[in-house]
């Protein structure tokens, strides 16, 4: 594969002339544009989850995880510290992603 195969590959070039791209962003759905020919492309641009600190009524620190679809997958107990409920989240950043899923029988 050469060179430009990889660039075409990654959408930094037009895949009609090779061009320079453009882009710009409108309510999550960026346009991609040849500068040159005109080509364009619209894509739907996919929403991050993401962690929603708050607090609850007995003014506890609490986090959710939220889908790009906006569905709760997931809530913490309550914190007396900000930082405390910040920390958990740096926590489920750096390691979650290699954890074992283990099956716990009843």
């Amino acid at each position: 594969m050469s060179l430009s195969d990889l660039v075409m590959e990654d959408g930094y070039t037009c895949p009609r002339c090779r061009g320079n791209l453009s882009y710009k962003e409108t309510n999550g759905i960026v346009v991609i544009k040849c500068d040159n020919c005109g080509w364009k492309k619209e894509v739907k641009k996919k929403m991050p989850y993401k962690f929603e600190v708050f607090q609850d009524r007995k003014d506890e620190f609490r986090f959710r995880m939220v889908a790009p679809n906006g569905q709760i997958i997931a809530t913490s107990e309550g914190y007396t510290q900000k930082q405390s409920c910040l920390d958990t989240i740096d926590s489920i950043q750096k390691y979650a992603g290699g954890a074992q899923i283990v099956e716990v029988e009843k």
